[in-house]
């Protein structure tokens, strides 16, 4: 999926079913990636320290997009993001 170089790359649980040194090894690999070839990324984790490489955090419960519970910028924290889950209860 990578080698075409997208525009956008979807990323649903890229870590999800490897072990922690893997996981670091895949979101390296995106993170550089995403340098090289200024493409954006749509990654959907319940991985918090993933999330907190992101831009910009979107959470879902139930569903239904929170936007108005968004992370962005330098609010985006590995803390932030559990802090906000608890808030959310989720």
């Amino acid at each position: 999926a990578l080698v075409r170089r997208p525009a956008l790359v979807l990323a649903d649980e890229p870590t999800g079913n490897v072990n922690v040194a893997t996981g670091q090894r895949i979101m390296a690999l995106l993170a550089d990636m995403l340098r090289e070839t200024g493409s954006a990324t749509l990654l959907v984790t319940h991985n918090p320290k993933d999330a907190a490489t992101a831009d910009r955090v979107v959470f879902m419960r139930d569903g239904a997009l929170l936007g108005d519970h968004a992370l962005a910028g330098r609010d985006v924290t590995e803390a932030a993001i559990h802090d906000r889950l608890r808030e959310l209860g989720i």
